[in-house]
């Protein structure tokens, strides 16, 4: 896994120390706000016998302490005490630091994680997604259309729950998720109590970018506010309006099993809590994205259901509703190809997630060679 994936945003780490924990892609880590304003990833695995060091879903600690054994890391993911184990005199406290969870943090505040344990990432963050989050892109489009996150007001939002996918299901692949989120083809049909009410659906554009198909949707009344909506190559999307903001974290963990948090932040200065206006707020807008988001995730189950019939072998796309989907699958095709030839090459699995360090003991063990890899994704 070496590219680059939405995790969390800024609004949840005001102070050192804070922290937050996660699950993306079966791997879970936990992000969190150093003395320097930095915000480190790291797996959340001590590195002596592999216990979860941080245990609560968030919190605020100037030390994480693994419950097992008492080993204590600090903000960087340095070992800072390991009770017994410092006075040894083949102990090299440096060789033991928590396993690293590359990061970025962009200008609008949305942090990315990337899992390749290599310490600089195949894959740059530009690699991957070249002006898409710069304040004025110098792409010809963004020049034409504007620069939609020049209207988010980053200092504004504040975090106030996280929506579980799960509600509306989970047997499916995240990749009929997404083909669904690069087009409003199925709008419509798809959301008919919904969007094709409450906006302008013939004014709708997709702006295709390095590594984001950025959606707008424009209301058609003054009880909803434009939508920006942004799906990130290869997974997770960024959805903000005047009142809100939503951070799609996915989680995929098999080939038919998805679900994806929704982090929801809502605008302090239009929407203070407590307040009638929060009330309005959860019971009319967020209700009415989560109905959408719900609707989204059934198609998708009930899609994966006609695949897994076996008879439609290759859809049709259409050239301009649908272009975005065919620019989705395309990439998709050619890093899965590329990643199963090198495999082919190499003779074995790579997982770039795992350290060289740590994946030489399973070739240099006997039975592990045997039985290979204990997950398979």
């Amino acid at each position: 896994m070496q590219l680059w994936h939405v995790a969390s945003f800024s609004a949840r780490f005001k102070k050192p120390g804070d922290y937050l924990n996660l699950e993306m892609f079966g791997w879970n880590f936990f992000l969190i706000k150093a003395a320097d304003g930095k915000i480190n990833g790291f797996h959340n695995v001590c590195r002596h016998r592999g216990h979860p060091v941080v245990q609560k879903e968030c919190g605020t600690s100037q030390f994480v302490t693994c419950k097992f054994h008492g080993w204590t890391y600090k903000p960087d993911g340095s070992l800072h005490k390991a009770r017994e184990y410092n006075s040894l005199p083949d102990f090299d406290p440096k060789q033991h630091s928590l396993f690293k969870v590359h990061t970025h943090v962009t200008a609008q505040g949305f942090i990315f994680v990337n899992f390749d344990a290599r310490e600089k990432p195949t894959v740059s963050f530009v690699d991957q997604f070249g002006d898409d989050f710069d304040p004025t892109p110098t792409a010809a489009t963004g020049k034409v259309v504007g620069d939609e996150f020049a209207l988010f007001a980053k200092d504004e939002y504040e975090y106030d729950h996280t929506w579980d996918s799960a509600v509306g299901g989970t047997k499916y692949n995240w990749k009929t998720f997404v083909d669904g989120f690069q087009e409003c083809y199925h709008c419509l049909t798809g959301h008919p109590t919904t969007l094709p009410k409450d906006f302008c659906l013939n004014d709708y554009y997709l702006r295709q970018g390095h590594g984001a198909s950025r959606h707008f949707l424009p209301p058609a009344n003054s009880s909803l506010s434009e939508a920006y909506i942004t799906w990130l190559w290869p997974l997770g999307a960024i959805t903000f309006s005047e009142n809100l903001l939503f951070i799609v974290r996915f989680n995929p963990s098999g080939a038919l099993q998805t679900r994806y948090d929704s982090e929801t932040y809502r605008r302090t200065t239009t929407v203070p809590k407590p307040s009638e206006a929060y009330e309005k707020w959860m019971n009319h807008e967020i209700a009415y994205w989560r109905l959408v988001e719900t609707e989204d995730v059934e198609l998708a189950v009930d899609a994966q259901r006609g695949f897994f019939n076996g008879t439609l072998g290759k859809g049709r796309i259409h050239p301009t509703q649908e272009h975005a989907v065919r620019w989705y699958q395309e990439k998709v095709k050619d890093i899965l190809t590329r990643h199963a030839e090198m495999e082919a090459k190499e003779g074995k699995n790579i997982d770039y997630s795992i350290p060289e360090s740590q994946s030489s003991y399973e070739e240099d063990d006997t039975l592990c060679k045997m039985l290979g890899p204990e997950y398979e994704f």
